[in-house]
Protein backbone atom coordinates (compact mmCIF):
# COMPACT_ATOMS: atom_id res chain seq x y z
CA UNK A 1 0.00 0.00 0.00
CA UNK A 2 1.08 3.16 -0.83
CA UNK A 3 0.89 6.85 0.14
CA UNK A 4 -1.41 8.93 0.43
CA UNK A 5 -3.89 5.79 1.91
CA UNK A 6 -1.15 4.30 3.49
CA UNK A 7 -0.41 7.28 5.86
CA UNK A 8 -3.98 8.17 5.79
CA UNK A 9 -4.58 4.83 7.55
CA UNK A 10 -1.81 4.86 9.85
CA UNK A 11 -2.65 8.55 11.23
CA UNK A 12 -6.39 6.80 11.87
CA UNK A 13 -4.62 3.80 13.90
CA UNK A 14 -5.97 1.44 11.42
CA UNK A 15 -3.57 -2.09 10.78
CA UNK A 16 -3.31 -3.13 7.62
CA UNK A 17 -2.60 -6.76 6.21
CA UNK A 18 -0.32 -6.86 3.18
CA UNK A 19 -0.49 -9.85 0.81
CA UNK A 20 -3.00 -12.98 0.09
CA UNK A 21 -2.39 -15.77 2.75
CA UNK A 22 -4.63 -17.42 3.69
CA UNK A 23 -3.70 -17.02 7.61
CA UNK A 24 -4.86 -14.13 7.73
CA UNK A 25 -8.74 -14.77 7.83
CA UNK A 26 -8.01 -16.49 11.38
CA UNK A 27 -6.18 -13.12 12.69
CA UNK A 28 -8.50 -10.86 11.35
CA UNK A 29 -12.31 -12.08 11.52
CA UNK A 30 -14.95 -10.09 9.33
CA UNK A 31 -18.47 -9.91 9.24
CA UNK A 32 -17.94 -10.15 5.34
CA UNK A 33 -14.69 -10.05 3.26
CA UNK A 34 -14.59 -7.66 0.39
CA UNK A 35 -13.16 -8.86 -2.97
CA UNK A 36 -11.40 -5.97 -4.98
CA UNK A 37 -10.59 -6.60 -8.41
CA UNK A 38 -6.95 -7.71 -7.90
CA UNK A 39 -7.94 -10.63 -5.63
CA UNK A 40 -8.73 -14.01 -7.98
CA UNK A 41 -9.49 -17.60 -8.05
CA UNK A 42 -6.40 -19.56 -7.20
CA UNK A 43 -5.19 -17.07 -4.38
CA UNK A 44 -5.17 -19.14 -0.98
CA UNK A 45 -7.14 -16.57 0.82
CA UNK A 46 -9.63 -16.42 -1.91
CA UNK A 47 -9.87 -19.65 -1.57
CA UNK A 48 -9.83 -20.26 1.91
CA UNK A 49 -13.11 -17.57 1.65
CA UNK A 50 -14.66 -20.08 -0.47
CA UNK A 51 -13.89 -23.49 0.80
CA UNK A 52 -15.29 -22.23 4.71
CA UNK A 53 -18.01 -20.65 2.66
CA UNK A 54 -17.41 -17.52 4.71
CA UNK A 55 -19.58 -14.20 3.64
CA UNK A 56 -17.99 -11.88 0.62
CA UNK A 57 -19.16 -9.08 -1.51
CA UNK A 58 -17.16 -8.04 -4.71
CA UNK A 59 -15.87 -3.87 -4.21
CA UNK A 60 -18.10 -2.43 -6.66
CA UNK A 61 -20.84 -4.23 -5.02
CA UNK A 62 -20.24 -2.77 -1.43
CA UNK A 63 -19.67 0.37 -2.76
CA UNK A 64 -23.26 0.10 -4.55
CA UNK A 65 -25.21 -1.09 -1.21
CA UNK A 66 -23.47 0.91 1.40
CA UNK A 67 -22.49 4.51 -0.29
CA UNK A 68 -23.91 4.96 -3.75
CA UNK A 69 -27.44 4.13 -3.67
CA UNK A 70 -27.84 6.92 -2.17
CA UNK A 71 -27.11 9.30 -5.06
CA UNK A 72 -28.00 9.24 -8.91
CA UNK A 73 -24.02 7.84 -10.19
CA UNK A 74 -23.15 8.47 -13.61
CA UNK A 75 -20.42 5.70 -14.08
CA UNK A 76 -17.62 5.48 -16.39
CA UNK A 77 -15.35 2.94 -16.78
CA UNK A 78 -12.87 1.82 -19.53
CA UNK A 79 -9.13 1.57 -20.39
CA UNK A 80 -9.64 4.81 -22.63
CA UNK A 81 -12.09 7.68 -23.63
CA UNK A 82 -13.11 8.51 -19.56
CA UNK A 83 -11.89 11.99 -19.72
CA UNK A 84 -13.73 12.88 -23.22
CA UNK A 85 -16.71 11.22 -22.15
CA UNK A 86 -16.49 12.75 -18.59
CA UNK A 87 -16.31 15.85 -20.29
CA UNK A 88 -19.25 15.14 -22.81
CA UNK A 89 -21.47 13.77 -19.76
CA UNK A 90 -21.13 17.38 -17.67
CA UNK A 91 -21.89 19.29 -20.62
CA UNK A 92 -24.90 17.60 -21.71
CA UNK A 93 -26.08 17.32 -17.88
CA UNK A 94 -25.19 20.83 -17.80
CA UNK A 95 -27.34 22.11 -20.87
CA UNK A 96 -30.17 19.56 -19.70
CA UNK A 97 -29.93 21.66 -16.24
CA UNK A 98 -28.90 18.60 -13.98
CA UNK A 99 -27.05 18.97 -11.14
CA UNK A 100 -23.68 17.22 -11.62
CA UNK A 101 -20.15 17.29 -9.99
CA UNK A 102 -17.41 16.11 -11.98
CA UNK A 103 -14.66 13.96 -10.26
Amino acid sequence: MYPPMSTQLEALGIDVHEGFDAAQLDEFKADIYVIGNVAKRGMDVIEAILNKGLPYISGPQWLAENVLHQHWVLGVAGTHGKNDYRLHAGMGLRICRVSHQAS
